[in-house]
């Protein structure tokens, strides 16, 4: 079950009921490019990748305060554990996987904890977040990567923007996000974006 809401006449707010998969899916499902989709506070653990193709805010309840990256406090409000079975592809063992193709889209991911789930053994193959396209305009804010056994996030293609009040806590030993800009400046592997100025 979806509860929705209009917020206004060209976008729309939904709510999840809970932060299990399937509501999450759900309320997903329903959204358009615009829309803004609402995990309720919890915990869950995640079996299966859920796919984000269009340009919608997933908005949790997790919050990220503080001025000093060194010194921000993270209270979790919506905790998803990390549960879905690695594969060789990373794209399809993704927790979450975005597939942003439009240069005119806007997405966003603000509010979530990603913690570790039952698989504890550090994996530099695969990733939790995978996001692909073109779109120069991607924001993921006050977000949580605690202690994740596997790379945090990867970027592939030439997905931009802003990446700000997250706070990523490590002790896998290896990267934990991988930017793999085609074409910036001339150079693969994100090696132009890296070398770039702000």
């Amino acid at each position: 079950m979806v509860l929705m809401s209009i917020a206004q006449a060209e976008a729309r707010i939904i709510t999840a009921v809970s932060v299990e998969f399937a509501d999450v899916s759900a309320a997903v499902a329903l959204a358009v490019d615009g829309d803004t989709v609402i995990v309720p506070a919890g915990t869950a653990s995640w079996t299966s990748r859920l796919t984000i193709a269009k340009s919608i805010t997933l908005q949790g309840q997790t919050t990220v305060v503080g001025t000093d990256p060194s010194n921000f406090t993270v209270t979790d409000g919506t905790v998803i554990l990390d549960d879905v079975p690695r594969t060789a592809d990373a794209r399809t063992s993704a927790l979450i996987y975005g597939s942003f193709f439009s240069a005119s889209w806007t997405p966003r991911m603000t509010g979530i904890t990603f913690k570790v789930g039952s698989d504890t053994t550090p994996d530099t193959t695969t990733v939790v977040l995978y996001f692909e396209g073109a779109c120069p305009n991607f924001r993921i804010d006050h977000c949580s990567f605690d202690r994740l056994a596997r790379y945090n996030m990867w970027l592939y293609g030439n997905v931009f923007g802003v990446m700000d009040h997250c706070v990523a806590v490590n002790n896998s030993g290896h990267e934990q996000f991988y930017f793999h800009h085609d074409t910036y400046g001339g150079h693969s592997f994100g090696d132009g974006s890296w070398t770039d100025d702000p």
